[in-house]
């Protein structure tokens, strides 16, 4: 039996009301207010993370790269005759990168001591290298 056949025999408003729908809509738009903010804190914490994580992968990588290349590798302060000693690390944009101690990584592939320092806006990550074997840690 038909919908429209039901509603007439029993006299029943079928459907929603105008009312009706406009409060359900302003409860969805008060739970995506509250919602919607956190996922996105979410969100960039996630990139934020999935970046802190791809340069401990790369300063891993560093000793390979200076054996295949047969010459040390050094982070340290960019100055006027290297203005760019981070490029290997490939820093996405609005990153800051810094040497409190500066990374030299020897033909060989022996690592020198180091903290580097990252700074991405409000947040400031130091990254612990240990000697020789460039076992980089964030440091907490």
């Amino acid at each position: 039996m038909r919908m429209w056949a039901i509603c007439r025999r029993t006299r029943l408003n079928c459907g929603f009301t105008l009312l009706e729908l406009l409060v359900v809509l302003a409860i969805l738009g008060m739970v995506a207010a509250i919602a919607v903010p956190g996922a996105i804190r979410m969100i960039d914490a996630w990139q934020q993370r999935a970046v802190l994580d791809d340069i401990v992968i790369k300063v891993r990588s560093l000793p390979l790269e200076a054996r295949r290349a047969g010459k040390p590798v050094v982070l340290d302060a960019a100055d006027e005759l290297r203005p760019a000693p981070w490029d290997v690390l490939e820093l996405p944009a609005g990153w800051l990168a810094d040497a409190e101690r500066p990374l030299r990584i020897e033909a060989n592939g022996a690592c020198s001591e180091a903290r580097l320092v990252f700074d991405v806006g409000r947040s400031r990550r130091i990254l612990v290298v240990d000697a020789p074997f460039c076992d980089a840690r964030w440091e907490d």
